[in-house]
């Protein structure tokens, strides 16, 4: 039983890191996307949002079939931090664009704020299912 947890942890460990790598390089390409102001902050931000849903479920997807192949862990709480995670990905986005929407010339620290409260919610579920 030791060895099978073992592995379980390191697998959700390692989605951990392709996770919080993503949210990093989204909110960067998002930051970008609202400095060059070549569309507007709404359609930047909703796009960028589409990007990151996407990611989400193809990494906990990922992870979900790793746990099938290889019989570890628990398949229900990975479909299950699937579901919390869209739903708090959807709700920080609600916030971004409330704040940005409040102040445009202040993105930045909107988009920052966005971003410490991903990776804290990745890093705080994903303790859940270990």
């Amino acid at each position: 039983m030791g060895h099978r947890n073992k592995t379980h942890r390191k697998l959700v460990k390692q989605n951990q890191t392709f996770q919080l790598k993503q949210v990093k390089s989204q909110n960067r390409d998002l930051m970008n996307a609202l400095k060059n102001r070549s569309s507007s902050w709404r359609k930047a931000v909703s796009n960028n949002e589409k990007l990151q849903l996407k990611e989400i479920r193809n990494q906990n997807n990922d992870l979900i079939r790793t746990l099938k192949r290889s019989r570890y862990g628990n398949l229900s709480s990975a479909r299950h931090r699937l579901y919390v995670q869209l739903n708090a990905d959807k709700a920080q986005n609600k916030l971004l664009y409330k704040r940005i929407k409040a102040n445009p010339s202040n993105f930045r620290s909107a988009v920052r704020g966005r971003r410490k409260t991903q990776l804290r919610a990745v890093r705080r579920q994903d303790k859940a299912i270990m």
